[in-house]
């Protein structure tokens, strides 16, 4: 994997974190304020950690790689 592909893989983690933490820490708001019901916040969240969660195996097996 070339420095681009880690790289990108890298700000797509880390920007997935981010929106992860930012759902569950307005999880009330986002409720309340829109139509989305709690069970598919829920499965977005779950989603969004499944898809960060194998960026950041994938991370660690490139670094062990190299």
């Amino acid at each position: 994997m070339n420095k681009f592909d880690k790289n990108a893989i890298r700000v797509t983690s880390n920007a997935l974190d981010e929106a992860i933490s930012l759902l569950t820490d307005n999880e009330q708001l986002i409720l309340e304020h829109t139509s989305i019901e709690y069970q598919q916040l829920m499965l977005t969240i779950e989603m969004m950690d499944d898809i960060a969660g194998v960026l950041d195996t994938t991370k660690k097996e490139e670094a062990i790689d190299d």
